[in-house]
Parts: C-alpha cells; sequence; structure tokens
C-alpha cells in the first residue's frame, strides 16, 4: 500500500494482485523491480484543492512480507515545484527518493481542469532493489 501526500490532498495505492513487476537495470543503484500501482482511493473531487506550487510530497510505502510483518518506508520531496500560467503541462512527473534510499515513487500529477494547478494522479510506480538470491517478492503479492 502506498499513501500519497500533498497538502492536505491524499491519494492511496495498491500493488495489483499478482503482479510480479518488472525488473530494470539503474545506472548506479543495481537491479530494481517496479511495480505500476492501482489507484484505491483519494481525497474527494469536490475537496480537492489546486496543489501549492512548492507543495511537500510525501509516499508512505507499507511492504507485507511473508511473516506478516509490515515494514514501512517514508520518502518525501520537500517542494514539487509545479509551474503555473497558460502554458503548464497536463501531466507532471515527480520522484520521491532514489537509488541511495532503496526506494523509488515516481508520482503523477494531472492539471485540474479549469484551475491553475495540479492535483494527485492516479498513476503511481514504486520501486525497489531486487535482492540477490532471492526469488521472493518484497511486496508480499
Amino acid at each position: 500500500m502506498v499513501v500519497v501526500t500533498a497538502g492536505d490532498n491524499f491519494s492511496e495505492f495498491k500493488v495489483k494482485k499478482g503482479d510480479q513487476g518488472t525488473v530494470v537495470d539503474t545506472a548506479d543503484g543495481g537491479k530494481y523491480r517496479r511495480f505500476k500501482l492501482v489507484h484505491v482511493s483519494s481525497t474527494s473531487k469536490d475537496k480537492a484543492a489546486p496543489l501549492a506550487a512548492d507543495v511537500e510530497v510525501s509516499a508512505v510505502v507499507t511492504f507485507e512480507t511473508a511473516a506478516a510483518i509490515p515494514h514501512i518506508a517514508k520518502v518525501t520531496l520537500a517542494s514539487a515545484e509545479f509551474e503555473s500560467g497558460d502554458k503548464m503541462p497536463a501531466k507532471v512527473w515527480k520522484q520521491l527518493g532514489g537509488t541511495a534510499d532503496k526506494l523509488v515513487c515516481q508520482i503523477g500529477f494531472e492539471r485540474l481542469v479549469g484551475a491553475n494547478g495540479y492535483k494527485i494522479g492516479t498513476n503511481v510506480f514504486v520501486s525497489q532493489p531486487v535482492f540477490e538470491g532471492s526469488d521472493a517478492n518484497p511486496y508480499g503479492v
């Protein structure tokens, strides 16, 4: 489960049951298993306010293990630095964490229709190192 928060807005995502992810090689961090997450719930549309251009974004990732003991990790982006004005792109991607954190969250933000701002979108990817010598899925799915 991944909970993304930005200001007063939040969205929850999960790994689709049975998804084994895709193994990708990184330039400096070795092999990572990348999952496209499924959107579960979020701030209701009537309560979602445009995010401030410099809003802090965080992702709390809960990993379930075979022993049923959850492991929780948090990655944060201190300032999202969204653009504003007439030429804002429809979608913007932000990365939280990195290979040094052993956790990468890529979050898609969508421009709000009729507003000069963004909301947390429905596309999120999460990646974690592939553990050598183990075929176990660290996400417990």
